[in-house]
């Protein structure tokens, strides 16, 4: 199954509301297991993963995969409890590939496939 890309929204501005749905600026999840992609664009980079799991009956678990580099640890796994939204900060060190074919990707995987949508923000000021 190929990743679906995400691609990150940037926050120009203060006093501006940033609308989260899966037509504008976020992926709906459509299968179990659906891998989900985006570039950093430099070093030392923090984005902010939005999820939102608007399934009544079922929380939802992502996965962040770790990075390979030297920060990268272990991997993140998030419950996004059935019905909720929440937000996780995504930095560089940990979560960013540096080599190989995913080189200055971030992965994400979910597992459920009904009403889940991620967004992914980062700020320029």
């Amino acid at each position: 199954m190929a990743r679906k890309t995400l691609t990150p929204t940037t926050i120009v501005d203060n006093g501006i509301f940033y609308e989260i749905d899966s037509t504008t600026n976020g992926l709906a999840v459509s299968a179990n297991n659906d891998e989900f992609e985006f570039v950093f664009d430099q070093r030392d980079d923090k984005y902010i993963l939005f999820a939102n799991n608007a399934n009544s009956s079922t929380d939802a678990t992502l996965t962040v995969y770790k990075g390979d580099g030297v920060f990268g640890g272990a991997d993140a796994v998030l419950t996004v409890p059935k019905g909720e939204s929440g937000i996780f900060a995504l930095d560089s060190g940990r979560h960013m590939f540096v080599s190989g074919t995913d080189k200055g990707k971030v992965i994400i995987k979910c597992s459920l496939k009904d009403d889940v949508t991620l967004s992914v923000f980062t700020k320029q000021f």
